[in-house]
C-alpha cells in the first residue's frame, strides 16, 4: 500500500506529503495501491527554478501513470466516497482528499507551462534542440546559431558518408545498414539543427538570391517553421492533401491510375520484392543474436518465396501454360491454392517479427500488402488450371483490387511506387517545402539536407528529390490541374559552395550551411 503523509499547515497554497510503507504516523492517509503520486514534481512544479528532473521522464508519468488514477481520484471525490480513515484523521480527511484532487487536476497544466519555459530556455543548447518543439515561427537569437554551428560541424564529420534512405541510415560508401542507436541519434539531431539554420537570415537571403535568378519564382520560401517539417508519403491521400487537388479530381486519380498498378503481374512482383528484400535484410542480421521469432520468420518467408514460385502461372513468359486450354488437375488432386494461404504466412510472418526492431520498416511493407491480401483471399492462384481459366483469375485480381483500395491504402502506394521505380521505399522528404504561386503558374520546392558535399552524396540526393518531384507531378497531371507545375528541389550541406544542378528537366539548387 502507498501511503501519503500530510505535514502541518500543507493545502492547496503548499502541498507536500511523504510516502511510507507503514500507517503508524499521525495524518497517514491510506489510498488504494495503484494510486502512485511522485510529489517529487509537485514541489518542482511549486518552484519552477528547481526544476531538474528530465522533462520527457515527467510528461510520460503523467500519461502513464498520472491520468488513469486523477480520473479515478475525481470519480471518488465527486461520489464522496473516501477511504476508511481512522477517527482522529476525520478532521483532516476533506482538506487531505481535496489537496490531492487538485493536485491532479492541475500537474497536466503545470507540466505544459514548465515546458513552455523550458523549451525557451533552452533555445541557446544546440544539443537538445531535437527534443524540443517551436512555439512559434519566430527564429532563435544570433547567439544560438554562433553556438549551434560547431556541433553541426561536428555532427558533419561523424556522419560523414551516411545517408538516410528508405526509412533507414546507410553507409553511402558500402551500402550497408546502420542500426546503432548513437549514429541514429546524432543524424536526429544534424537534421533537426540543420532545419533551424535554413530558417536563419543569413541562409534565407542566398535562397531569396537563388530565387530571384528564377523568372517568376516565389519571393521567399522555407522560410515558415511548417514548411521546414520532414514529410514521409506513404499514400496518395498525402500526395493529394500537398497538392490541394480537390475531391473531383481524387476520384479521377483514383479512376486512372488504380487499373494500371493493380495489374496481376505488378501484384505479384510487389509481394516477391517486399519477401526478398526482407529475406536479404535479415540475412545481414545472422551475425546478431537472433531470437526464436526471427528464426521462424526466416523460415516462413522462405516458404512463401517458393510457395509464390510453385504457383507461378500464364503471367510468366516462360510458363507454357497459355498452351493448355483445361485443367490439368486430377480428380484426387488437393483443392486449388487461394491467396488465403498467403494471407495466412503474412499473418504469421507479422507475429514473429513484430518485436523485431530492426526489421520495423520492411514489416510496414508486410503489413500494407496484408490489406490487399484480404481482399483477393477467395481468388485462386494454381498453375494447375487451364489458360482461360487463369486469366480469369488474374483478372479478378486486378479488379478486386481496384474496387477496394482506395487513395489512404499503403498497399495501392506500394504497388505504384513498384510500378513506377521497380523499388519500394517510401518517398522521404527532409524538409516539405510547399506549392508557391496563383493563376496559371506555380512552383513546387522541396528539400534535402546532407551530410557531406561530396559529389556522390549530392548526385544521390538530387535523385531522391527527383524521385519525389516525379509522384508530385504524375498526381497533378494526373488529376488534370490546368495549372503549370514547375518543381525544384533544393539541397544543404554544411560549408559548400552555391551550385545550381538540372537533372531529368527539373532545377535543383545546392545551398551551404554558414553561421
Amino acid at each position: 500500500m502507498i501511503f501519503l503523509h500530510l505535514q502541518d499547515g500543507a493545502g492547496y497554497g503548499s502541498p507536500v506529503f511523504n510516502c511510507g510503507s507503514e500507517c503508524a504516523k499521525s495524518r497517514n492517509i491510506c489510498f488504494e495501491e495503484h494510486i502512485k503520486i511522485l510529489i517529487t514534481f509537485w514541489d518542482t512544479l511549486k518552484v519552477p527554478e528547481r526544476l531538474k528532473p528530465s522533462l520527457g521522464l515527467a510528461t510520460s508519468l503523467w500519461h502513464g501513470r498520472f491520468a488513469s488514477d486523477y480520473v479515478m481520484l475525481e470519480q471518488r471525490f465527486n461520489q464522496k466516497r473516501y477511504p476508511p480513515l481512522l477517527e482522529y484523521h476525520r478532521q483532516y480527511k476533506e482538506k487531505a482528499v481535496r489537496t490531492c484532487y487538485l493536485i491532479m487536476h492541475n500537474l497536466q497544466f503545470g507540466l505544459k507551462l514548465l515546458m513552455m519555459k523550458y523549451i525557451r530556455r533552452q533555445r541557446l543548447n544546440a544539443v537538445f534542440y531535437h527534443h524540443l518543439v517551436e512555439l512559434d515561427d519566430e527564429p532563435p537569437a544570433l547567439e544560438w546559431y554562433e553556438r549551434a554551428y560547431p556541433k553541426l560541424v561536428k555532427l558533419t564529420q561523424i556522419l560523414k558518408n551516411v545517408d538516410q534512405s528508405e526509412g533507414r541510415l546507410m553507409n553511402v560508401s558500402d551500402n550497408s545498414i546502420i542500426t546503432n542507436d548513437t549514429i541514429i541519434c546524432e543524424m536526429q539531431t544534424f537534421k533537426s539543427l540543420t532545419r533551424a539554420f535554413i530558417g536563419s537570415p543569413s541562409v534565407q537571403q542566398v535562397i531569396e538570391k537563388a530565387a530571384s535568378s528564377m523568372q517568376a519564382a516565389p519571393s521567399t520560401y522555407f522560410s515558415k517553421l511548417n514548411e521546414r517539417e520532414p514529410l514521409v508519403l506513404d499514400s496518395l491521400t498525402k500526395v493529394c492533401d500537398f497538392l490541394n487537388v480537390s475531391a473531383q479530381q481524387r476520384k479521377s486519380v483514383r479512376l486512372t491510375l488504380c487499373p494500371q498498378i493493380t495489374q496481376h503481374h505488378i501484384w505479384r512482383g510487389t509481394l516477391e520484392l517486399i519477401l526478398s528484400d526482407l529475406k536479404s535484410e535479415m540475412g545481414s542480421l545472422k551475425y546478431h543474436p537472433s531470437s526464436t521469432g526471427m528464426q521462424m520468420g526466416e523460415q516462413i518467408v522462405l516458404n512463401c518465396l517458393l510457395f509464390l514460385a510453385e504457383t507461378i502461372n500464364s503471367s510468366n513468359p516462360d510458363s507454357s501454360s497459355w498452351m493448355r486450354l483445361t485443367s490439368t488437375k486430377q480428380p484426387d488432386s488437393p483443392p486449388s491454392h487461394k491467396w488465403a494461404e498467403v494471407l495466412e504466412m503474412f499473418d504469421d510472418l507479422v507475429a514473429c517479427l513484430r518485436h523485431e526492431d530492426r526489421l520495423v520498416y520492411r514489416l510496414l511493407k508486410v503489413q500494407a500488402m496484408r490489406e490487399g491480401l484480404y481482399q483477393i483471399k477467395e481468388v485462386l492462384m494454381d498453375r494447375d488450371i487451364g489458360y482461360k481459366a487463369a486469366q480469369h483469375q488474374e483478372r479478378l485480381v486486378q479488379k478486386k483490387l481496384t474496387r477496394t483500395l482506395g487513395l489512404s491504402s499503403k498497399c495501392l502506394f506500394t504497388l505504384l511506387l513498384y510500378y513506377l521505380h521497380g523499388s519500394l521505399g517510401d518517398v522521404e522528404i527532409d524538409v516539405c517545402g510547399g506549392v508557391y504561386g496563383k493563376g496559371s503558374s506555380f512552383f513546387l520546392c522541396i528539400g534535402k539536407i546532407l551530410t557531406s558535399n561530396d559529389e556522390k552524396m549530392v548526385w544521390r540526393g538530387v535523385k531522391q528529390l527527383d524521385r519525389a518531384l516525379g509522384l508530385f507531378k504524375l498526381v497533378w497531371e494526373t488529376a488534370g490541374m490546368k495549372a503549370v507545375l514547375k518543381l525544384q528541389g533544393h539541397i544543404w550541406c554544411v560549408e559548400a559552395e552555391e551550385r545550381t544542378l538540372a537533372y531529368r528537366g527539373n532545377v535543383f539548387f545546392v545551398h551551404g550551411i554558414r553561421p
